[in-house]
């Protein structure tokens, strides 16, 4: 339970209770309600495209690969002619 906040009146030289308007909490619980409705959407694009996004180690045994089936079929070649 959130405390209860005051302020100064210098007209009447006292302490009066914050009164907060009756939209007041709607409002913030539906900025945080369309934020987090937000965040789980940009997440779920991002968890949809993961496997399409290479990382350097992906990238590189991509390359190893390649290099290594050039060099079987060179070895291929080399066995069809000797």
């Amino acid at each position: 339970m959130s405390k209860v906040k005051y302020y100064y009146d210098s007209e009447t030289l006292s302490y009066r209770k914050i009164e907060y308007k009756k939209g007041r909490k709607f409002r913030i619980f539906a900025l945080s309600l369309l934020g987090m409705l937000l965040s789980g959407f940009l997440l779920l694009l991002l968890y949809i495209n993961l496997p399409y996004i290479e990382t350097p180690k992906e990238i590189a045994l991509k390359r190893e690969l390649g290099n290594m089936e050039l060099q079987f079929e060179l070895i291929n070649k080399k066995m069809k002619e000797a």
